[in-house]
């Protein structure tokens, strides 16, 4: 079983996660970065990156988790399990937006966004983190597709958060600590991930349906319909430009 092998090579594999969700992670930073050295991103440049990221990340749900997962269990199951995954973060949005309301911190309203933008993606990195950790627990392959598409992710989202603290002129470094440690919940994703969902193929089809579920509803329900609102028309060029890549990459030797 592959379960098996891989925690025969227990330490290496570990070495090779931790990793892969630090770099991903830090992905966060270089959409701060851009902002901080470039300024504010156009709706058009941010909808084609979210529209890239977006395409990406539906391919890899579509192509590579989801079949992964049907390896393991049942497509009924796997849909149950899909489904508790975008509750789940559906709930946590919710959460959120409550959680403002009942703030009602007006001034300054971008102070409030910028916090609530850092809580909202620290904690979607939790699931995002689980998600790599179980992909490379499957096949090294489909955990570098998976977090591939985290990271392409995880740059509009450093953009979203540096953009309202810069609008009330909080210094650099700080915004630079907020993504360093924003970041870093997606290790603590992996980390809880191979605590609670690998050793067995129940763990690791249960691992499967919940990534599946969260990063489809990171798409359908956040990034497509965000992408859009801002510019339709380079959205689709983003997923279109998405899709191309993804494909390209399978063609590439040892990728099939």
């Amino acid at each position: 079983m592959i379960s098996v092998r891989i925690f025969k090579h227990g330490g290496r594999k570990m070495d090779i996660i931790w990793g892969i969700t630090i770099v991903s992670g830090l992905t966060t930073l270089l959409g701060g970065l851009a902002v901080l050295w470039f300024g504010h991103p156009t709706p058009k440049s941010l909808a084609f990156a979210l529209g890239l990221a977006g395409g990406i990340m539906g391919l890899v749900v579509l192509v590579q988790l989801v079949p992964a997962a049907l390896e393991y269990g049942s497509p009924k199951v796997l849909a149950a399990g899909m489904t508790v995954g975008m509750i789940l973060m559906y709930l946590f949005q919710k959460g959120l937006h409550g959680l403002g309301r009942q703030k009602g911190v007006n001034s300054p309203i971008y102070w409030k966004i910028g916090w609530l933008m850092a809580l909202a993606i620290a904690f979607h990195n939790i699931p995002e983190g689980m998600a790599i950790g179980t992909g490379m627990e499957v096949d090294d392959q489909l955990g570098i597709f998976v977090a591939l598409a985290i990271a392409l992710h995880n740059i509009p989202e450093g953009i979203g958060v540096t953009v309202p603290f810069l609008m009330v002129r909080a210094r650099p470094m700080w915004i630079f600590i907020i993504l360093l440690l924003v970041g870093l919940f997606i290790p603590l994703g992996a980390f809880l991930g191979q605590l609670f969902f690998t050793g067995t193929e129940a763990g690791i089809f249960s691992g499967l349906a919940l990534a599946s579920g969260v990063m489809a509803y990171l798409v359908v329900g956040e990034m497509i319909p965000t992408a859009y609102r801002l510019n339709p028309i380079m959205t689709e060029l983003g997923v279109a430009m998405g899709i191309i890549i993804m494909y390209i990459i399978q063609q590439i030797p040892g990728h099939a």
